[in-house]
Formats: C-alpha cells, sequence, structure tokens
C-alpha cells in the first residue's frame, strides 16, 4: 500500500521519501525519485508523465472545491487534512476499506512537524523525520524514534 500526502509538495520538495509497507521504499533528490516514479508508471501504464502519478493506489490530500463553472474557488471540501483531520481521513479511508488501525499489529507513520502528533499519537510506529523543533521535543518526550535522513 503507498498513500500519499499533499501531492502539490512534490512539486517545491528538496528530497522526496516514499514508503511502502513502513520502509522506505525510494529516497532521494525531487528529481531522481520523479524520474523513477515516471519509470515505473511508464511500465505500468505506457505513459511517461506525471499523470501516470494517479496510478498510486491511495491518496489521502485535501481535496479543493470546485465551482459549478469548474474553476477552483480556494476553498477545500471538507475537513483538512492536516492536525486531528489526518487522523478522522485515515480512520474513514480504513473505514472505507473494511478495516480500522486496531485491525493492524503494526503502523507507521513518519513526519517532520508538530502539526501531525495527533496522527503520530495513534499509530503503533510513530517516527519523528528531520523534526522540527515542536515535535523533536514531544518526541524526545514520548520516547518515539527520531530518524535523521538528511542534515538542511
Amino acid at each position: 500500500m503507498i498513500v500519499g500526502h499533499r501531492p502539490s509538495t512534490l512539486e517545491v520538495a528538496d528530497k522526496i521519501l516514499l514508503l511502502q509497507e513502513g520502509r522506505v521504499a525510494l529516497f532521494g533528490q525531487r528529481d531522481q525519485v520523479l524520474e523513477t516514479l515516471k519509470q515505473l508508471v511508464s511500465i505500468e501504464s505506457g505513459s511517461r508523465d506525471l499523470e501516470g502519478l494517479d496510478k498510486i493506489a491511495n491518496l489521502i490530500a485535501a481535496e479543493p472545491e470546485v465551482s459549478t463553472e469548474g474553476k477552483i474557488t480556494g476553498k477545500l471540501r471538507g475537513i483538512p487534512t492536516s492536525g486531528p483531520g489526518k487522523v478522522t481521513h485515515t480512520h474513514q479511508w480504513l473505514a472505507a476499506q473494511g478495516k480500522s488501525l486496531p485491525d493492524f499489529d503494526r503502523s507507521y507513520f513518519y513526519s517532520d512537524s508538530q502539526n501531525d502528533i495527533p496522527l503520530l499519537s495513534v499509530v503503533t510506529h510513530p517516527v519523528a523525520t528531520n523534526p522540527n523543533a515542536l515535535l523533536k521535543a514531544h518526541a524526545q518526550a514520548q520516547g518515539w524514534p527520531i530518524l535523521t535522513l538528511f542534515n538542511d
């Protein structure tokens, strides 16, 4: 299972970490990872453009509100996928699969921001990854692992 978060960050990220089954599947400079993804999508779909990234099995992301004219209004539909909303969307997605977090012996979440403390707090294996100062302090207080993938 691959779950993506904030697809717009692919456009501005310096580095990308792609997790699969709770393990690092791809990590590296943005352009290298996107090229690898394009090649994987190309193999599966016969397409070499990023439109093929819709082949990612599951994507939990904010949905923009679209007007009746088909234009993005600048507002989001429903609950934003940040903070506690990320927990809500995760539970909703799992329920749609006929599952819940307790159905899994292990669940993982990796984050660099204190905004994700709600979801980090409900998985069995939270990992602070290159955390900001607030998340780092919280992770240390909770005894969570801290993973440093790169130095800025």
